[in-house]
């Protein structure tokens, strides 16, 4: 590896740079990037990642699209926020009863009509925080649990 100022040292080349990136190594010395440190999700019953969350909500039926957001920490662990895109808007009420025993448990769902990505489709976490931290403006509420009187979850903090 060479340097604008010279060839790099045995030292140098040797040196970790943090990036956030997770991944691994195989038996043959290959990298792969399976995500980044930050997105870590702190649970009661472990770690996850939004994504690993999400796949398993796509697999519950009638939800055609969704995001994880961490809200907020409260303690030692996450409390989790989701937007959901249905499938079929008239079988809402079957997706809020299965939210209802979700795990891990939602703080407050949102039902949006699309989730916000990038042009790589990637979900845009941030925007998904905002959407789930703004006023309710409609039906589209959490799934269960207390509201405080504008169809939401109060919720606090701010991305992670």
């Amino acid at each position: 590896m060479s340097h604008r100022f010279g060839a790099a040292t045995p030292e140098q080349e040797r040196t970790w740079i943090g990036t956030g990136d997770l991944g691994y190594a195989d038996q043959l010395g290959r990298i792969y990037l399976v995500g980044r440190a930050k997105e870590i999700l702190l649970l009661p019953t472990g770690r996850a990642t939004p994504g690993a969350i999400e796949e398993h909500l796509l697999e519950c039926g009638f939800v055609r699209d969704c995001g994880i957001v961490a809200l907020d920490s409260t303690g030692e662990f996450d409390r989790l926020g989701a937007c959901i895109v249905v499938e079929h808007p008239d079988k809402l009420d079957e997706v809020r009863a299965m939210l209802a025993s979700f795990q891990p448990p939602l703080a407050k769902v949102r039902f949006v009509p699309a989730i916000p990505r990038t042009a790589l489709g990637k979900p845009l976490r941030q925007r998904l925080w905002h959407l789930l931290t703004a006023p309710d403006d409609g039906p589209t509420g959490p799934a269960t649990g207390p509201r405080n009187g504008c169809g939401c979850f109060p919720a606090g903090g701010g991305p992670r």
